[in-house]
């Protein structure tokens, strides 16, 4: 089992959670709009079977019973071929309260259905707020090559560097203060952050912890004209991918650069997501030895899953 304390790996299955939610939402919202069923319901329950299993693994009850729930009013769906209206609301109400739930707060979800009972359950989005969550989540996965975002105070310099960027085929969102750069962040996630060092209200530096501690895996570079050596130290300290000199004359470096480290962090979500396979595998193999009572094996499947989770965690820290 799982220690309960390692809240590193807690944390790590949180972010994932969040991730596997976003796309289960957006995967709803096309079935909701009577879309093509198939892919969109292997979608959903890829999402809910493995955070079933993965909070069974943490011991977080609530949440396990409540997807077991959830896959159970998914599967009902499957032979017609058919999820919308209050049973598409219930899961999306849900998919709003699991992150919570994970974290621990108490929230008392009803374990119903939505066909066949009265709901009591509040907050069911609207038809022109579930349209408009749609078009923002599938905005923020469609980019060709990739999506960079940019932070600077010098307007200028801030133009100029969305025009070589934007000319390597990302999608670009430019920002003048750090802040609504991380505010943008904890909604959708960008495979490459280019900051400016000297802002007002946040630094650069301070942005590059902050986005550090909200994801790591996600590459910072840092700009700057000038930047001593106690700034540098500070920086490889907590991460940074690299620092760029401005103003920036050499367009087709930088851009190469921005590939490589996007291809880098599309890697290592590949490899997270294989992780989360794997674990999605786990659930009902689990269940099937606890059966037959082969304790043991149980045992050791999971003390090399462990391993595994931990071994990724080590990879993380030497980025």
């Amino acid at each position: 089992m799982l220690n309960m304390d390692d809240q590193e790996l807690l944390e790590e299955f949180v972010g994932e959670a969040k991730t596997s939610l976003e796309e289960a939402e957006l995967a709803l919202l096309a079935l909701d709009r009577g879309e093509e069923f198939e892919d969109h319901y292997k979608e959903i329950f890829r999402t809910f079977h493995s955070i079933k299993g993965a909070a069974g693994m943490f011991g977080i009850d609530p949440v396990q019973k409540l997807f077991h729930h959830l896959e159970n009013l998914l599967e009902s769906t499957k032979e017609k071929k058919e999820l919308k209206g209050p049973l598409a609301d219930y899961f999306l109400q849900a998919i709003d309260i699991a992150p919570r739930m994970i974290v621990g707060e108490a929230i008392d979800f009803p374990l119903i259905d939505p066909t066949q009972t009265p709901s009591e359950v509040t907050g069911a989005k609207s038809d022109s707020e579930k349209e408009e969550r749609m078009e923002e989540l599938f905005e923020a996965k469609t980019s060709s090559v990739g999506i960079v975002y940019i932070v600077d105070d010098e307007e200028d310099l801030l133009m100029a560097l969305e025009d070589m960027v934007s000319d390597a085929g990302f999608d670009v969102k430019t920002f003048n203060r750090a802040k609504d750069l991380l505010a943008e962040v904890k909604k959708v996630k960008p495979d490459v952050i280019l900051s400016d060092v000297k802002m007002p209200e946040m630094t650069g530096i301070e942005l590059q912890k902050a986005v550090n501690e909200y994801d790591p895996e996600i590459p910072v570079f840092i700009l700057s004209g000038y930047l001593d050596k106690s700034m540098v130290l500070e920086l490889s300290a907590n991460g940074v991918y690299g620092i760029l000199e401005k103003p920036i004359f050499d367009e087709t470096q930088l851009q190469i650069k921005l590939k490589n480290e996007k291809k880098k962090y599309k890697s290592i979500r590949l490899i997270d997501k294989s992780i989360k396979f794997i674990m999605y595998q786990f659930s009902d193999l689990d269940a099937m030895l606890k059966e037959q009572g082969k304790e043991s094996l149980r045992q050791s499947l999971k003390s090399d899953l462990d391993e595994i989770l931990r071994m990724r965690q080590d990879i993380k820290k030497l980025k």
